[in-house]
């Protein structure tokens, strides 16, 4: 299962970015319709993940080609570890706006001090 993670997080990725970019919203089509072939074990058919890791690995190259190459052979391990701190702090995140809004429970009410250090 861990094949599709990286398919998953350009999907988070790109599908945040077309939101508020409309440009973006072809990449989240390809992006899902990569994660979804991965997930059912089959092979992306427009390589999307190799297109991204190439594009990363060229602006990586003009400023250090060392990084470029670290970034080129371990892409898929780097993507998981982004896909998986994303979907953490989105948990996170969620529990915290639950817990604020819906719980009423603000991050200052047991406070004694009049500034809400956090």
């Amino acid at each position: 299962m861990i094949f599709c993670i990286p398919c998953l997080g350009l999907l988070l990725y790109y599908g945040i970015l077309a939101v508020f970019f409309p440009r973006y919203r072809k990449e989240v089509k390809l992006a899902f319709d990569c994660f979804w072939k991965k997930l059912t074990l089959r092979p992306c058919v427009q390589g999307f993940d190799q297109k991204i890791k190439n594009k990363t690995t060229a602006k990586l190259m003009k400023h250090s080609p060392g990084l470029a190459k670290f970034v080129h052979n371990h892409f898929d391990e780097i993507m998981t570890l982004f896909t998986i701190l994303t979907i953490v702090s989105i948990v996170y995140a969620a529990y915290l706006g639950i817990n604020w809004f819906i719980l009423y429970n603000s991050p200052c009410a047991g406070s004694n001090s009049t500034v809400c250090v956090g």
